[in-house]
């Protein structure tokens, strides 16, 4: 529905020298034409010191990704990252499920209702395009510090201390 709106949207665009036809497929490039660019004086790149993700490491340990393969139709399987400051040591633990839709349709119809957090949707199994996938992720999450980040990438991943309250000796 989404992208048929678009296309009657980019066909009503005023004809003028400024319109901009939208044909785009996803709502942030859809209207950002809408929003002018900012002048030079306000325009800025991000801190220096602004903190980015590093993937350590992509283990999964439910299949071999070399000899992984999908005869058996649909699937799931756990992806745990390991991932830590670019610039810093450490590491600290994403888990995420990658399951296909017809795994997650039966899992409904056995269950009911479920949430769809902390999971990645895939048609088939292409270990280097989920590896692409993971490496976009980390890209797209910075901050001021580290904690920033991994509450950014926990909003994709099961972060290892989410929820995480120190008590009075581990303060």
């Amino acid at each position: 529905m989404f992208r048929k709106s678009l296309a009657i949207i980019g066909h009503a665009a005023p004809k003028s020298p400024n319109a901009v036809r939208v044909l785009a497929t996803d709502r942030e490039t859809a209207y950002s034409h809408c929003r002018p660019p900012l002048p030079p004086h306000l325009a800025c790149d991000p801190p220096e010191d602004t903190v980015h993700a590093a993937i350590r490491h992509l283990l999964t340990p439910d299949i071999d990704p070399a000899t992984f393969s999908q005869d058996n139709g649909d699937f799931m399987f756990l992806v745990e990252m390991l991932a830590g400051p670019a610039d810093g040591s450490g590491e600290e633990s994403f888990q995420f499920e990658v399951c296909t839709p017809g795994w997650l349709h039966e899992r409904v119809r056995r269950e009911g209702p479920v949430t769809g957090r902390h999971q990645v949707i895939v048609d088939s199994f292409d270990w280097p395009a989920l590896q692409g996938f993971f490496q976009r992720l980390v890209t797209r999450c910075s901050g001021a510090d580290w904690r920033e980040v991994a509450t950014k990438l926990g909003r994709y991943g099961h972060w290892e201390f989410e929820d995480y309250t120190p008590g009075p000796d581990n303060i």
